[in-house]
């Protein structure tokens, strides 16, 4: 049997649309992300993006000695606040669906993780 041409609808097969870094909206976003952790009482340490297929990102955050982050799951849609183990790897703590993942809905979600601290 000879090869014959398959068309693909849209793409060529194994090949996924990556998101385009947009610095602008990254920084407004960690912006926001750290002022919900500040006020729940976590030191923020750090954010990181991967502009992947998902647009996954992470917070590093410190509290009371121990190491956390807020993490995006772009591939499950959820957002998870997670400590760092005394022998190594990450426990979840707790994770909040998103059913999209703009900004408001993101900073809604790490709100209902981070509520904030009563003054």
């Amino acid at each position: 049997m000879s090869e014959q041409p398959i068309m693909w609808i849209g793409k060529q097969p194994g090949r996924k649309k990556k998101l385009a870094p947009n610095p602008d909206q990254d920084e407004a976003l960690a912006g926001e992300m750290s002022k919900i952790c500040d006020a729940a009482g976590f030191a923020v340490n750090g954010f990181l993006v991967s502009h992947g297929n998902f647009g996954s990102w992470l917070v590093r955050l410190s509290e009371g000695g121990k190491n956390h982050q807020l993490m995006w799951d772009g591939k499950q849609s959820k957002l998870v606040h997670n400590v760092e183990l005394a022998g190594g790897g990450w426990e979840e703590l707790a994770a909040v669906a998103v059913d999209k993942a703009d900004k408001d809905s993101l900073i809604a979600g790490a709100g209902e993780l981070f509520p904030a601290k009563e003054a």
